[in-house]
């Protein structure tokens, strides 16, 4: 303002009580507690909590499950019906993991992956840090245990410990019963 030849103070960063106080000719009073500052810490707390919460208690495993609709069953040589299916997973840590894929489908029922033997047990399925693991998995069982034209499965997703991370339900198609 000295530059310019105006008086000091002209623009500043006040408030109407510390210009009243100025014109008083009075000390202005700064308190910080007020209550607008309370509210907006507090505010800022609640929001800090629920982030940190989110981030504290987010899945770090996600599982998608997609059935091959064409054809909608095989039958196989000997009889049994084997249905395709599209396993994603998406490991949301930091570091590679291998998770166990579980099956529970209809009695004899066993599965595989695309370029693996079948399996009535668990796969393994090895899934990069934070990336996306795609699996072909076939799923067979007996004819004689399918009760109808579709029969709900369940894919249950286990991480190292045994620890069911993800569990998705979908159906396994068959022909129609007769």
């Amino acid at each position: 303002m000295d530059r310019i030849d105006r008086p000091r103070g002209l623009i500043a960063w006040t408030t109407f009580a510390a210009d009243a106080a100025a014109a008083r000719k009075e000390k202005p009073v700064h308190r910080l507690l007020r209550p607008r500052t309370l509210i907006y810490a507090g505010l800022l707390a609640i929001v800090a909590g629920v982030m940190a919460a989110g981030l504290l208690l987010r899945a770090t495993v996600e599982v998608n499950v997609q059935r091959d609709r064409s054809p909608q069953f095989v039958t196989l040589a000997d009889g049994a019906i084997r249905n395709g299916y599209t396993v994603k997973v998406l490991n949301k840590t930091r570091s590679p993991a291998t998770y166990t894929l579980r099956f529970d489908g209809p009695p004899g029922s066993s599965v595989a992956l695309a370029d693996g033997a079948p399996t009535t047990g668990a796969l393994e399925l090895a899934v990069r840090s934070d990336a996306v693991g795609t699996f072909t998995i076939y799923a067979r069982a007996p004819r004689a245990g399918l009760p109808g034209a579709f029969t709900d499965v369940t894919f249950r997703v286990l991480d190292g410990s045994g620890r069911v991370v993800a569990r998705r339900t979908t159906v396994f198609a068959g022909p129609a019963a007769r």
